[in-house]
């Protein structure tokens, strides 16, 4: 299962510094913890890890997730952003690490 939107042109799917594509993505797997979600996410033209992203958001459900059009991995402050609250390597002892850490509430108080 997965995301993508296709572009049509030349575009060889490399970008010169490797930056994730937003726009460009497959959610993988996805688990709901709670009131958070754990996404393992797959940007297809970045060369580590061959693109892949363990991600948790926070108060996040799977059908918000996967209405969002771009996904940045990187942590916004801004919000109106969707935006990660942890990252982990995309190895299994990432995943259950983030499972770890979607288990809290971080509701700040």
């Amino acid at each position: 299962m997965g995301v993508m939107k296709l572009f049509s042109g030349g575009w060889d799917g490399v970008t010169k510094n490797n930056t994730p594509d937003m726009s460009l993505f497959y959610i993988v797997r996805n688990e709901q913890v709670g009131k958070n979600v754990i996404a393992e996410i797959r940007y297809p033209h970045c060369k580590n890890f061959d693109g892949r992203k363990i991600l948790v958001y926070l108060n996040m459900t799977i059908d918000k997730l996967w209405d969002q059009k771009e996904l940045d991995p990187h942590f916004c402050v801004l919000e109106s952003a969707v935006s990660p609250f942890a990252r982990f390597e995309p190895t299994p002892a990432g995943w259950e690490a983030a499972k770890y850490i979607a288990q809290f509430d971080w509701t700040e108080k």
